[in-house]
């Protein structure tokens, strides 16, 4: 940038796309990936469609009719399969599209505990990323101009913060 005298005009921005959690490798557990998957079929055949599973598990089902019955199962078993939260119907809406208008959507969504980890029960991982906790969606960001004030700032930036922080240091407004 500076060769090609760019530098005293260009904003430069380092952040990422994700956290990953846990932040502290001596709070990962792996819970075996598949405990979920079996549970909702146990609730009726091949009535899983799709499970995505890291920190959380993204939950589509072949009978949407059937969600509340795997819900209620995934509540009798939350402290074996380590689950925080449950996300479907209002709760799923107030962050997501519903998922009856929007396929990309879930029908539930499982969070897990901070550390939890779905995946092979052999598996070595220490980190992963995608769910709703501090350490996968604080991340970190710098921003860099010739002529900005330095100065650091300790609180928490979400990943929803960094296109507004972008179009602000640009001069747009971020609305």
């Amino acid at each position: 940038l500076q060769k090609k005298g760019l530098f005293s005009s260009t904003l430069i921005i380092i952040s990422a796309k994700h956290g990953q959690s846990p932040i502290d490798p001596s709070k990962s557990k792996i819970v075996d990936k598949n405990l979920i998957p079996n549970l909702v079929n146990g609730v009726q055949n091949n009535l899983l469609a799709q499970a995505t599973q890291d920190d959380i598990s993204l939950l589509w089902l072949t009978d949407r009719g059937r969600i509340n019955d795997v819900v209620n199962a995934l509540i009798t078993n939350q402290p074996q399969f380590k689950i925080q939260e449950i996300y479907s119907g209002e709760s799923l809406k107030l962050q997501f599209n519903d998922p009856q208008n929007d396929p990309r959507v879930p029908d539930i969504i499982v969070q897990s505990e901070l550390g939890v980890i779905y995946a092979k029960t052999t598996a070595t991982k220490i980190a992963e990323h995608g769910g709703f906790s501090d350490n996968d969606t604080n991340v970190a960001l710098l921003v860099s101009f010739p002529g900005l004030h330095g100065q650091e700032i300790k609180s928490p930036v979400q990943t929803t913060q960094i296109a507004p922080t972008i179009l602000a240091a640009l001069g747009l407004n971020p609305q």
